[in-house]
């Protein structure tokens, strides 16, 4: 009984919410993607409903679930899903399409230099570990090892943030979408390891200023790069993965880790270390670790456990199974549903700052699938007055109201 209810749901969730969303996009182009809403929907449905579909042909050695217990956390997982396409239902589209920025000359010369300063460095990167990534581009182990090393040592992660932010006020400047070509430069790094994560990030961002920009949807064309990106995983084919797990791997890891919790490591933790985690993305992690108590991460303590080889990725349920236990499991959807509710009331894309905001933080709804919400709360409003302080107060504070406009 349990696995029919399961299906129903799943069933339900695979086929209404895809036609729900393209109808809406469709309806309202391009305001309908400055709904923080559409993210969370959207990530929801590749990474708790999609990958509840391909489940069964994944596996870790020692970690083996009958079917009844893979329905129940199917259940688990499809009702965050229906909880947030219900808020994102009753949640509403700006009905005007008039988005347009058009940044001060200060933000614009200080958009010049760090693209010019930051494109030498991703060079750099690319130059130095082509010949290992062309070696070692089918032993995932090894090439997520070089990626890792390099990307934490340069601070990549941080560079690509300034980069995409600047990219993004030079193209409204100019009103010239091409300039998002600059996005190739940094995207060829991590390609070079077979990773998908931070050229997927640069793909959505500029997708989504060219939309504002153009006024147009652009399916056809960005479902091809999509597919041709996910594609390049048939290269590390493996005989003990079907292709479905190979190519939706990216999904379907972090679903199967919520059983893991669910059924070998639910309570561990405790709600106090979960409640600390928005403080912590919201300060500088030295302040952070001088006057907060310190605690593992729950998605590295499941690594630890697991230990596979490989560093496996988490999920929004498995993170509030960890740090609290079932009843949580059923109110944390709720809570973010309401703050995603209330940002979308906001209307934040009136002016440039609030625009880039929401475009990061749907960014940021691939982190939050893949290790939790909570640890990644205030990630973005942390970001926005530190390494983009130079767009922020300009742009939001200088001008107030007057960058952009829609009703």
């Amino acid at each position: 009984m349990i696995e029919f209810f399961a299906s129903i749901i799943v069933l339900f969730n695979l086929t209404i919410i895809p036609l729900v969303v393209i109808r809406r996009i469709y309806t309202h182009v391009p305001s309908a993607f400055l709904n923080p809403l559409l993210f969370l929907v959207v990530g929801s449905y590749g990474y708790m409903t999609l990958s509840s579909a391909f489940l069964f042909e994944y596996y870790v050695p020692g970690y083996n679930y009958n079917e009844q217990q893979r329905a129940v956390t199917d259940i688990y997982s499809n009702f965050y899903t229906l909880v947030f396409f219900l808020a994102y239902c009753l949640s509403k589209d700006s009905k005007h399409s008039k988005i347009t920025f058009c940044p001060l000359r200060l933000t614009t010369k200080l958009a010049f230099f760090f693209v010019a300063a930051i494109s030498p460095i991703f060079i750099f990167l690319i130059a130095k570990n082509i010949n290992s990534a062309i070696t070692n581009y089918t032993n995932r182990e090894i090439s997520h090892l070089l990626w890792a090393t390099d990307y934490e040592k340069y601070k990549v992660g941080t560079l690509n943030n300034i980069y995409m932010a600047a990219v993004s006020v030079l193209a409204w400047r100019k009103q010239n979408p091409k300039l998002f070509l600059f996005f190739l430069i940094p995207s060829i790094f991590p390609l070079m390891f077979n990773g998908k994560g931070d050229p997927l990030k640069f793909l959505i961002f500029a997708y989504i200023n060219i939309v504002c920009i153009n006024k147009k949807p652009y399916f056809v064309p960005v479902g091809l790069v999509v597919m041709t990106v996910f594609c390049t995983s048939i290269f590390r084919l493996r005989e003990d993965y079907g292709i479905a797990t190979i190519l939706l791997g990216e999904f379907v890891g972090p679903r199967f880790s919520t059983d893991i919790v669910f059924y070998e490591m639910q309570g561990e933790g405790n709600i106090r270390e979960l409640l600390t985690f928005p403080v912590y993305s919201l300060l500088p992690g030295k302040i952070s670790s001088i006057i907060l108590p310190q605690h593992e991460n729950y998605v590295s303590m499941l690594a630890q456990k697991i230990n596979i080889g490989w560093h496996i990725m988490g999920s929004p349920l498995g993170e509030v199974l960890y740090y609290s236990g079932k009843i949580m499991a059923l109110v944390a959807p709720l809570v973010v549903a309401i703050i995603f509710f209330a940002l979308n009331q906001m209307k934040l894309h009136r002016t440039l700052p609030g625009f880039i905001f929401l475009i990061f933080l749907g960014l940021h709804i691939h982190l939050m699938m893949r290790e939790g919400f909570f640890q990644h709360l205030l990630t973005i409003v942390y970001l926005m007055f530190s390494y983009l302080i130079w767009i922020t107060i300009p742009e939001g504070y200088l001008r107030r109201w007057k960058t952009g406009y829609v009703s």
